[in-house]
């Protein structure tokens, strides 16, 4: 009795390799380039198919009724592997109320999340230094490293981020494994679209 589970164990064994060898056979033999990188980054969608831009036009009617004074300050958007989306959510500052609102912006809708006092007078974005946007910085990364260091094993988080740097508007794309540590990270000039190197 023994032998015999030993001899179907050893088959059982033997046809999962065959299966394993033939699905590997049927893969084909020419490496995946540059055009299945585009269709996967489409995939990833990064602001739920919304460009920062585009969240910040249609959040103008509300930021009118919030304060007149209303001015940008960051706009960040998050994946989760492997494509769950968030919309954008934007830093909003009122000098004249010294006010900070966080707002969620999803296609049309706008949603206030939080509302506090502003401790401190915030940086705003300089509207007319903001030339890149992210799609197209988004596209960039994810061609010349995003693609590969995304699909590693243990990628979790991909942070985009719009703001004020040392050196000027910025985007930051972070990426952090499923432990939060950090596996990437990148400052991409909102301006010129140029990589900014390390303060």
């Amino acid at each position: 009795m023994r032998n015999k589970l030993l001899l179907l164990g050893i088959g059982l064994i033997a046809v999962a390799l065959l299966v394993i060898a033939v699905s590997l056979l049927s893969i084909p033999a020419t490496p995946v380039a540059g055009p299945s990188r585009v269709t996967q980054s489409s995939k990833l969608n990064p602001g739920a198919g919304s460009t920062a831009r585009a969240a910040y036009t249609n959040a103008q009617t509300w930021m009118q009724t919030w304060a007149d004074d209303t001015q940008l300050v960051a706009a960040s958007t998050t994946i989760e592997y492997p494509d769950v989306t968030s919309g954008w959510t934007l830093q909003l500052y009122s000098p004249s109320r010294r006010r900070i609102a966080i707002v969620l912006i999803t296609g049309d809708a706008v949603e206030l999340l939080q509302e506090q006092p502003a401790l401190y007078a915030q940086t705003p974005i300089t509207l007319a230094d903001w030339i890149q946007d992210s799609d197209a910085i988004f596209e960039r990364w994810w061609q010349e490293r995003g693609g590969n260091i995304w699909t590693q094993p243990n990628s979790k988080t991909l942070l985009l981020h719009l703001g004020m740097s040392e050196v000027g508007l910025a985007w930051q794309i972070t990426v952090l494994d499923d432990q939060g540590d950090l596996k990437d990270h990148q400052a991409i000039s909102a301006t010129t679209g140029n990589v900014n190197a390390s303060p």
